[in-house]
């Protein structure tokens, strides 16, 4: 259970710094206000968080979460890259999901998917995905 809660609070942490970091960039350098449709922003913005995803998995296979003191929960790297291929498909599904959500929703149905229905999605489905990665995990090693 320990490892679950360890996976969750990772992809917690780092979603929360790649969030902060691309909302602090776009303060400082306008990106978004490149586009002018706004219904696009979320899938720009979780587009961008996806790219920074696969380019660091280019550099640690394991993924943003192991960066953070990964080594300690003490997984093997299957399990670090099961984890990283569900944070990627997550995010790049928030892509698309937005995208369809701000074309064919009315405003109100929009702003209710923004508001409820995605972070709820972000809540929910990694620690979904840290308790399928890690249930095989107890019974192996006792934990």
């Amino acid at each position: 259970m320990n490892r679950i809660w360890g996976l969750y609070w990772r992809y917690l942490i780092s979603t929360s710094l790649s969030v902060f970091l691309l909302t602090l960039s776009d303060s400082q350098l306008s990106l978004l206000n490149n586009i002018s449709d706004t219904g696009l922003w979320p899938s720009v913005f979780w587009g961008v968080i996806s790219f920074v995803l696969v380019v660091v998995t280019a550099v640690q296979p394991n993924g943003v979460t192991y960066i953070i003191f990964g080594k300690r929960l003490q997984l093997t790297d299957l399990v670090w890259r099961q984890f990283n291929l569900i944070l990627l498909i997550l995010l790049i599904n928030l892509v698309w999901l937005a995208f369809a959500a701000s074309q064919l929703f009315s405003s109100e149905l929009w702003s209710i998917y923004k508001l409820f229905v995605q972070p709820a999605i972000l809540l929910v489905v990694p620690l979904l995905g840290a308790w399928w990665v890690t249930k095989g995990l107890s019974s192996h090693s006792g934990a």
